[in-house]
């Protein structure tokens, strides 16, 4: 083992140049140039500054609210306003005509249906429970009545199923109203207006 005689340094046996200072060991040999170490400095550690403050994340409004469930048992809402409307329109114009049918039809039932009193009427008329008692009618407007066997003259009157006889007895005058309930080429029944209770059948002599 020896030393560099140049910085001293220990040296291996076969050593030509100083590991240290790079002085050759041979007296014979050029000497190597002594190149100072290269002085880095050590890099700087770059200085971030602190992470940008951005503002705060953007607010967005609450989510929009639709309407509700689409329900076909509701009306539209909005344009479903106009359309319930003319719904409405609607309906009452079926009711109307409905009523108007019923009006025409009861109508054709006093009137046609029923029959012409006035054509009806005329001929003799005998009560079914009392077969002495009798009425009969002439075109005209004439008419005479058998009452416990007396005949009694006057006059009758029909205005739709309202039937009105004015006859005198005994110089005494009298005015009787009777409602037709029901009128046939055979059969009348006839209801007392002042006495609802009263009811004369009638069959055609």
């Amino acid at each position: 083992m020896k030393n560099c005689t140049t910085c001293g340094a220990p040296l291996e046996d076969n050593a030509v140049f100083c590991g240290n200072c790079g002085s050759s060991l041979d007296s014979g040999a050029p000497q190597q140039p002594q190149f100072n170490q290269p002085q880095f400095n050590q890099p700087q550690q770059p200085q971030f500054g602190q992470p940008q403050q951005f503002g705060q994340p953007q607010q967005f409004g609450q989510p929009q609210q639709f309407g509700q469930p689409f329900n076909p048992n509701q009306g539209f809402q909005a344009g479903g306003a106009a359309v319930k409307q003319g719904s409405n329109k609607a309906l009452i114009g079926i009711i109307a005509a409905v009523v108007a049918i019923g009006v025409i039809v009861l109508v054709l039932f006093l009137f046609v249906f029923k029959g012409d009193y006035k054509k009806d009427i005329i001929g003799t008329w005998v009560d079914t429970q009392d077969s002495s008692s009798t009425m009969t009618f002439e075109e005209g407007g004439k008419m005479s009545m058998k009452l416990m066997g007396i005949k009694v003259s006057g006059t009758y009157e029909i205005s739709g199923s309202t039937l009105k006889i004015k006859y005198s007895v005994l110089g005494v005058s009298n005015q009787e109203e009777f409602k037709i309930d029901s009128m046939s080429s055979s059969s009348m029944t006839l209801k007392d207006t002042k006495k609802s209770n009263t009811i004369y059948k009638l069959k055609k002599q």
